[in-house]
């Protein structure tokens, strides 16, 4: 359902512990907020500092909670999301997979053997500069894709 002003409606339902724990750290960010600006009010030299060090080390603490979202196998369970990365073009991309890793190693390795200058800037996780050439038209396409489609390309159509 939408709102008036075309944004989704509020659900209480939805979210479950996540809201909870959201407000929960909302409020421990605002409490060490206050003890921070406290300190910085009262407290000068190596007693500030020493004050906002505790600061920090009360939040940290303090976030403990929410180490159970980066265990790999609570996140997926407990966030219902799936892992994503970016390719060098900056596009959401899934990760690539072992098989997929171990092509884009072999496609740099035969790049470079064969003295392609499309290798150097593969390697490096950069595309070519504007006006560079590639020695071969697969060459200059490959640097153009990103490189999981570079190992998909060798795999499926050679």
């Amino acid at each position: 359902q939408r709102c008036c002003c075309g944004c989704l409606a509020f659900h209480p339902q939805r979210g479950g512990m996540l809201r909870s724990l959201l407000v929960y750290d909302f409020v421990v960010f605002l409490s060490v907020v206050c003890c921070a600006a406290l300190a910085c009010a009262t407290s000068e030299g190596w007693r500030l500092r020493s004050w906002l060090f505790w600061c920090r080390v009360l939040y940290g603490l303090c976030s403990l909670p929410f180490l159970l979202f980066m265990l790999p196998p609570l996140d997926r369970i407990l966030l219902h999301s799936r892992t994503t990365g970016y390719d060098r073009y900056g596009r959401c991309v899934a990760p690539l997979s072992l098989r997929d890793r171990q092509l884009r190693h072999e496609i740099r390795a035969k790049r470079s053997a064969a003295g392609d200058p499309a290798a150097g800037a593969a390697a490096a996780g950069v595309p070519l500069a504007a006006g560079a050439r590639c020695s071969s038209s697969s060459a200059r396409r490959k640097s153009r894709d990103s490189d999981a489609q570079a190992a998909y390309d060798e795999a499926h159509l050679h």
